[in-house]
């Protein structure tokens, strides 16, 4: 019963041996894989078994941070994470029989497939706890106070000042007319009007 669906399992390796690479289009010699069976006992008491297949071929890692390895000492470097002590005598990968550890199962391409990607856990990913990030951040921050866990980190907004608008005093526009004001008598007056100039012309 193989593996169907994307999670960490605990297994156990009940078989260890190296054979030639299963995946070999150019047909090129020398080519092998370490294979290690790992068995998984679900929830319903089913065995659920698959392959971790580890390269142990001369060619080099071109990326990730195994680059520049040989895929055999990446593979060496994996074991050895697992507690095997037989360095590169592969003779004695029975010892790893029987050892419990971890297989993390990834989804093919095509999303058909189920595979061990990683065993041992030493390649996987680890979240990170979120308390431990927080501190973290306020170190990578510049040493402020930790933030609380689980807090989402906003760019502070600053307050907009007031535009103040500035009213230009209205100038009293000229229009060539001279408008005589006319005197308002006090409170409690009757205004007089001038009495008629006799020697003045019409």
């Amino acid at each position: 019963m193989k593996f169907s669906s994307e999670n960490d399992f605990a297994v156990t390796i009940t078989e260890a041996f190296v054979a030639e690479k299963s995946y070999n289009p150019n047909n090129l010699p020398d080519l092998y894989e370490v294979c290690l069976k790992c068995d998984h006992l679900d929830t319903q008491g089913n065995i659920v078994s698959d392959y971790w297949k580890g390269d142990f071929t001369g060619e080099f890692c071109s990326n990730g941070n195994n680059a520049g390895k040989t895929w055999a000492q990446i593979t060496l470097e994996t074991l050895a994470k697992l507690g095997f002590q037989g360095g590169s005598d592969l003779a004695r990968l029975i010892e790893l029989v029987n050892v419990q550890t971890t297989a993390t199962v990834k989804a093919s391409k095509c999303g058909k497939y189920f595979n061990i990607k990683y065993i041992g856990g030493s390649s996987a990913p680890k979240a990170v706890d979120a308390a431990v990030l927080a501190n973290k951040f306020a170190q990578i921050a510049g040493g402020g106070q930790a933030p609380v866990a689980g807090t989402t980190f906003q760019q502070p907004v600053q307050q907009q000042q007031p535009v103040q608008q500035q009213v230009q005093q209205q100038q009293p526009v000229n229009t060539g007319f001279v408008q005589q004001q006319q005197q308002q008598a006090p409170a409690g007056q009757v205004a007089q009007t001038p009495a008629p100039n006799p020697f003045q012309q019409g």
